[in-house]
């Protein structure tokens, strides 16, 4: 499903954006499936969606590229906080590859950089945000519900499974999640 500009709302320009992602792969390359939580000025929603073959990294870097591209967020002019349990996506976007670029993508290992074209595309999404984005850690399978449901909901979608994904009040979205066991 393509989550282009299903959270530009005019009433939530202002107030802070928070994306959390996640990223899976059925054989590591295999079956891949990439989740997000939006939430911004009470309102949440959930995207997801999938590939026939990747890495559990590209996936993982994907559901950030996906969140950062669209056009809802893009427009968006509040702070936006992007979370990720993905050590290789915080310490990537926050300071690997600024690194990489300037050495030519080449590795401190003196190998090319994996997923080069994603890096490119996440760099030049890095520069346009500038500093009202900030690329923070959370630790993955530790509880944290928003955590947890793009965990479920990346793994959804390397299957292929058509699931229907929340759009609505946070309030209503932190009762969902309780309810379903997340």
């Amino acid at each position: 499903m393509p989550l282009r500009g299903h959270f530009c709302y005019t009433q939530l320009m202002k107030k802070e954006l928070i994306m959390y992602t996640d990223g899976a792969s059925r054989g590591n390359p295999g079956l891949g499936g990439w989740g997000a939580v939006i939430l911004v000025g009470g309102y949440a929603m959930e995207v997801a969606g999938g590939v026939k073959k990747a890495t559990n990294n590209q996936m993982e870097l994907q559901a950030v590229l996906e969140v950062l591209s669209d056009s809802g967020a893009r427009a968006h002019k509040g702070s936006v906080v992007v979370y990720s349990d993905s050590a290789y996506v915080v310490n990537g976007l926050n300071s690997w590859v600024y690194g990489w670029q300037k050495k030519g993508w080449i590795t401190t290992q003196k190998t090319p950089v994996e997923n080069k074209s994603m890096w490119q595309k996440a760099l030049v999404l890095l520069k346009e945000y500038g500093k009202r984005l900030k690329i923070e850690k959370v630790k993955g399978h530790a509880g944290d519900l928003y955590n947890e449901r793009c965990d479920e909901l990346a793994v959804a979608a390397a299957l292929g499974k058509k699931e229907k994904h929340f759009k609505g009040s946070q309030k209503d979205y932190d009762k969902f999640l309780q309810e379903i066991g997340t």
